[in-house]
């Protein structure tokens, strides 16, 4: 009884951070749609886009690693210090690199994007280099099950970025320079979580031995094709569409897409709660008691999506428009229809989207997501181009349901059991 009511107690700080993640994604598209148009709100996306690529590429796949160590041992506090300082190490290097080689890449002559994209990119670079720091803090504070604080600070960077949405539209920052407002939250995010993990992990400022940075960085190397897979397949569409379309075309897409997004993360809402959980069950060697619990998982993920995406489609006309620009959410509701139907497929699985990193199988993590985002990506480089948005939704639906068939295998695959 005692932990099915921390569970709850956490599943509902989660959610409190998804209402943030909810309400701030409203009033950013929204905000942006009314005020400036989609043409602007394709360009803050497709920069949004190369952001959260460019996060997974500053970590080197260090935060999988600090949430799989931490989580082993998250009893042990003077480990978890090292295993926190160590990483911190790896990623700060990593960031301040990808972020000079950002900088000197600006300074070419021919882009592949629109001239307003690229003008907008310098402003976002700095909330990247904060962004890759965050993650591991972030990471380290659900791999020691600290599930409120995680979500706390979760949902301070929505507001964050919700309030600093606001101040830019106030006073009519220009279109190409919307992006500023991901470098002012997370930097300010950056604070506030220095210090609340050095009062949970004292002393990790100073604690990083060279066994834990290797140990961080054969993890992390097996890892990052994953996750830079997990985050560029939920971009792929968008950036390419900004190559054979026009930004207004994006930013039609997009406001559908993101009501989308919402949507799957409410199956994945679990997950921060799930992940350390597998880590127990993998390690206990009990698979029964393992497949009881993902199929469990499982079952109640399908009834969930498919109810909330049923009425998600048929009411999206009006609070499309309600709450953001009525003329594209009418352009989008097509678009909005075709995704949700291979998200129906996906989210039933969503919430076990890290069960094999959990596992102790970084590699496989990352072959799995690799092989989902090539699949995404050839599909979009076929259908966009001749299909514009539409084609673009077909593929990543296409593309959810290709990746559960996927995931489904592989668990039978390496664990001997059917989901």
């Amino acid at each position: 009884m005692l932990e099915r009511r921390q569970f709850l107690s956490d599943w509902l700080a989660n959610l409190s951070s998804l209402v943030f993640l909810a309400v701030s994604g409203l009033l950013i598209n929204s905000l942006i749609a009314k005020y400036y148009g989609a043409a602007a709100l394709g360009i803050f996306n497709q920069v949004f886009a190369l952001y959260i690529l460019g996060s997974q590429l500053a970590t080197l796949g260090v935060q999988f690693s600090v949430l799989r160590y931490v989580a082993e041992i998250h009893q042990d506090v003077r480990r978890s210090v090292t295993i926190l300082s160590s990483a911190l190490v790896v990623v700060l290097a990593g960031s301040t690199t990808l972020v000079a080689l950002c900088v000197a890449l600006l300074g070419a002559e021919h882009y592949i994007y629109s001239e307003d994209v690229v003008s907008s990119t310098p402003y976002m670079l700095p909330g990247l280099w904060a962004f890759a720091i965050n993650k591991v803090y972030l990471n380290a504070l659900n791999g020691a099950r600290r599930n409120k604080l995680y979500a706390l600070f979760t949902g301070a960077r929505y507001a964050l970025l919700a309030l600093s949405v606001i101040v830019v539209v106030v006073v009519r920052v220009p279109a190409n320079r919307l992006s500023m407002v991901l470098s002012v939250s997370e930097a300010l995010l950056l604070l506030a979580l220095a210090i609340s993990c050095y009062r949970l992990f004292p002393g990790y400022f100073s604690a990083a031995t060279s066994e834990w940075i290797r140990r961080h960085v054969q993890f992390g190397l097996h890892s990052i094709l994953g996750g830079v897979a997990v985050e560029l397949n939920t971009r792929v569409d968008v950036l390419v569409l900004g190559l054979f379309t026009s930004d207004a075309a994006v930013g039609i897409y997009s406001f559908a897409a993101f009501f989308v997004e919402g949507i799957l993360q409410l199956s994945q809402l679990s997950r921060r709660i799930i992940d350390p959980m597998l880590t127990t069950l993998v390690l206990e060697g009990n698979r029964i008691k393992l497949r009881l619990f993902m199929r469990k998982g499982r079952n109640l993920s399908a009834i969930f999506i498919i109810l909330v995406s049923a009425a998600a489609v048929s009411l999206y006309p009006f609070y499309g428009g309600l709450l953001g620009d009525a003329d594209i959410a009418g352009k989008s509701w097509s678009v909005f229809a075709i995704l949700m139907g291979g998200a129906c497929v996906f989210g039933a699985y969503a919430v076990f989207g890290g069960f094999f990193s959990q596992a102790g199988l970084p590699l496989v993590q990352s072959h799995l997501n690799v092989l989902i985002l090539v699949t995404n990506t050839i599909l979009n480089l076929v259908l966009a181009p001749f299909y514009g948005i539409h084609g673009a939704a077909t593929a990543t639906a296409m593309s959810f349901v290709i990746g559960t068939l996927f995931f489904r295998r592989w668990v039978h695959q390496h664990f001997g059991f059917r989901l």
